[in-house]
C-alpha cells in the first residue's frame, strides 16, 4: 500500500496528469452532438457554440447539457484515449527508469510488489484523468448550454433519472480510461521511448476498430448476428459499455475478456521486467 500510495501520488502530481485531463476536455468538445437534417450538416460542440444561435439551441433537446455529456468520449475523443489516459503513467514510469530511480525503489521493496503497484497506479491514473476530463467537460456544458426543454423531454432522454445517467457516464469513462492504459503499460516493460509507448496503442486501437467494424457491418448485412455477438467483447470500448448492459451472457463474456486482457498485460509486463538483464537501468 505504501508503494501504491507513492506511485499514485507521483502520477497525480505531475504536469502530465493535468495535461491529460485538459486534452480529454478539449477532445470532448469535438464530439458530434447535433445533425441538421435539412442541410445534412453535423455539428460538434465547438461548432454548435459558434455556428448555431443560442435561441435555436435553447429549443433543441440535443443541446440539453446531460445529452451533450452523454456524447463525451465518442468519435475522435475516444480514438485518442490510449494516448491521453496513458500519458501520465508512461511519462512518469519512463522518467523513473531512465533516471535510475527504479534501482533505488527496487532496493527497498520486492519486485512483485513493485509490479503490482505500477499496474494499479497506471490503471487508476488513466481512469481518473479520463473521468475528471468528462466532469470538467460536463461543467462547461451546463454553463455554456442554457436549454428550455421540458421535464418530459429530459425524462425521455434519461428514463432512470439524470443523476443516474450522469453517474453511469462517469463510471463508464473511468472504466474506459483504465482499460485504455493496458497496452501502453505492457509496452513500457521493454520500451523506453515514450512516443512509441503512446502512439503504438493508438494505432493498434484504430486498426482493431476498423477491422471489427467492417466485420460487424458485413455480419449485420448478412443477418449473421452470431458473428456480431462474438466480436462485440473485442471492441476497445467494450468494457465501458458494461455499465449500461444488462447482466447476462454478453455482460459476463465481456467482463471475462476484459479481465483476461488485463491479466495478460500485467503478466507480460512482470515477465519481461524479470527477464531483463539491466535490472532497472
Amino acid at each position: 500500500m505504501r508503494n501504491l500510495k507513492n506511485d499514485f501520488a507521483r502520477v497525480l502530481s505531475g504536469w502530465e496528469f493535468a495535461a491529460a485531463v485538459a486534452a480529454t476536455v478539449v477532445l470532448c468538445f469535438s464530439v458530434q452532438v447535433y445533425v441538421d437534417y435539412s442541410t445534412s450538416k453535423a455539428y460538434s460542440v465547438f461548432e454548435a457554440l459558434f455556428l448555431i444561435k443560442p435561441a435555436v439551441r435553447a429549443q433543441l433537446p440535443d443541446f440539453l447539457p446531460p445529452m451533450i455529456i452523454r456524447m463525451a468520449l465518442t468519435g475522435y475523443s475516444a480514438m485518442a484515449l490510449p494516448v491521453t489516459a496513458s500519458f501520465p503513467f508512461v511519462i512518469s514510469f519512463i522518467a523513473e527508469r531512465t533516471s535510475g530511480n527504479m534501482i533505488l525503489t527496487l532496493s527497498r521493496t520486492s519486485r512483485g510488489k513493485y509490479y503490482v503497484s505500477k499496474f494499479v497506479s497506471a490503471i487508476l491514473g488513466g481512469g481518473l484523468c479520463t473521468a475528471l476530463g468528462v466532469i470538467i467537460f460536463g461543467i462547461f456544458a451546463f454553463i455554456l448550454f442554457q436549454n428550455s426543454c421540458t421535464l418530459e423531454q429530459i425524462e425521455w432522454a434519461f428514463p432512470n433519472g439524470v443523476l443516474a445517467g450522469l453517474a453511469k457516464k462517469l463510471l463508464s469513462a473511468f472504466i474506459y480510461g483504465m482499460t485504455s492504459v493496458l497496452p501502453a503499460f505492457f509496452i513500457c516493460a521493454f520500451c523506453k521511448n515514450p512516443y512509441i509507448a503512446l502512439c503504438f496503442p493508438f494505432m493498434l486501437k484504430f486498426i482493431l476498430e476498423a477491422v471489427l467494424v467492417k466485420i460487424q457491418t458485413n455480419a449485420w448485412a448478412s443477418k449473421n448476428y452470431a458473428v456480431s455477438d462474438f466480436i462485440a467483447p473485442l471492441f476497445p470500448d467494450a468494457a465501458s459499455r458494461l455499465v449500461y448492459a444488462e447482466v447476462g451472457k454478453s455482460f459476463w463474456i465481456t467482463l471475462i475478456v476484459t479481465v483476461i486482457f488485463a491479466g495478460i498485460c500485467f503478466a507480460g509486463f512482470a515477465i519481461i521486467m524479470e527477464k531483463r538483464t539491466d535490472r532497472g537501468h
